[in-house]
């Protein structure tokens, strides 16, 4: 989302949907630093070619021109989704480093394929822990410093635990480009990663699901039964 309060320019005719290769875009925004004093953003739309022109300027008056194709929607998206997007009432989120963010995850994708962010209770710190595939190694990472991650807790006398996919995780952190990222959590709704960029000009949102742990299923146990005969002596 972009707020076109802060721009200096803004125009759009009409309502539109734009969407773009998030790899793409992150290859060009995260050449983006204080060396860089303006952003042109245009969209092309005519009957052959559609792309995002993006013009970055750097202190020296240089214009980098950038071209970047994009992609048609699978299927319009839904008022639910957008509402997901705009929903922020999660039970808690914090904020931590970008870097810190991404390298944890990273870091537990080389392990395990599944993390979990818990609570036990609102003072207490979060805690994301995982375990190898063979339960032979346990990891835990726990969130103290409350007071310096804007921590919010709305949990109560409940407890919380929230299980996602690492596979989920990576590529969304990877595309995390600002310094700090928010992280929402609720044991009803997706996972939520908002980043904010130049002081509240742009946001982004990315969304994961989240593995309900009272859906999964229980394997059967299966007995076997197996014909015995009795010798007579």
């Amino acid at each position: 989302r972009i707020n076109a309060s802060r721009l200096n320019h803004y125009y759009c005719l009409t309502p539109t949907t734009i969407c773009v290769p998030v790899q793409e875009l992150s290859k060009t925004l995260k050449k983006i630093d204080k060396n860089y004093i303006s952003m042109l953003i245009m969209l092309r739309n005519d009957a052959k070619y559609r792309c995002i022109e993006m013009t970055l300027e750097n202190v020296l008056g240089v214009e980098e021109l950038y071209n970047i194709e994009t992609v048609g929607l699978t299927a319009p998206l839904s008022p639910q989704i957008l509402q997901e997007f705009q929903d922020e009432t999660h039970t808690v989120h914090f904020t931590i480093p970008s870097q810190t963010l991404k390298k944890i995850v990273v870091d537990i994708h080389s392990m395990s394929k599944q993390m979990s962010f818990s609570q036990p209770d609102a003072e207490s710190p979060v805690v994301l822990e995982y375990s190898t595939s063979n339960r032979k190694t346990k990891c835990k990472y726990s969130f103290k410093n409350l007071d310096k991650m804007d921590f919010v807790s709305t949990l109560g006398d409940d407890t919380l635990r929230v299980d996602v996919q690492v596979d989920n995780l990576v590529p969304l952190v990877k595309q995390c480009i600002s310094q700090n990222t928010q992280i929402f959590i609720d044991e009803n709704k997706k996972l939520l990663l908002k980043a904010i960029l130049d002081e509240g000009t742009i946001e982004f949102k990315m969304m994961t699901n989240i593995i309900d742990q009272r859906t999964q299923a229980i394997e059967p146990i299966i007995i076997r039964k197996t014909n015995t005969k009795k010798i007579k002596m």
